[in-house]
């Protein structure tokens, strides 16, 4: 069953959401250069969360989300060929943000504000997101290409 937007909205709100030590990035094994990482996220009252990165450096991607069970609620995107089609309208091409959107069925995309670190930044952007969704990370972000 879709997630409601109440409950996204909840899940938001949360302000217990933590993630616990420090976050290491792991070769994917199926490009030379991709790296991924997947930590859980704790809540007072929220089940079943977890945060998703991946970096690919030669194509100049970045991308973390916030997965609900099954569900990407929430996250970043960044690359060269990245897009998003979203079920109400416009289509965007290149780095955005995606929030849930009960009425779609799925996240939908934002533009990212301006000022925003880029793709090749991703320990600045990972705090950005953090900010961004309420999220508290009591470790370090290790850089994925350091």
């Amino acid at each position: 069953m879709p997630l409601s937007q109440a409950e996204f909205e909840a899940i938001i709100a949360d302000q217990s959401k933590r993630i616990i030590g420090d976050i290491a990035w792991i070769e994917t094994g199926g490009h030379s250069d991709a790296k991924r990482f997947r930590a859980s996220v704790r809540s007072d009252t929220i089940r079943n969360l977890v945060v998703e990165g991946y970096f690919r450096p030669s194509k100049k991607k970045l991308g973390f989300a916030l997965i609900a069970g099954d569900e990407r609620i929430a996250g970043v995107d960044f690359g060269d060929n990245v897009r998003h089609r979203n079920l109400s309208g416009p289509r965007l091409a290149g780095a955005h943000l995606q929030l849930w959107s009960a009425a779609a069925g799925r996240a939908e995309a934002y533009p990212l504000p301006p000022n925003m670190p880029d793709w090749n930044q991703p320990v600045a952007v990972w705090a950005w997101l953090c900010d961004i969704l309420g999220m508290v990370h009591t470790g370090r972000m290790l850089p994925p290409n350091g």
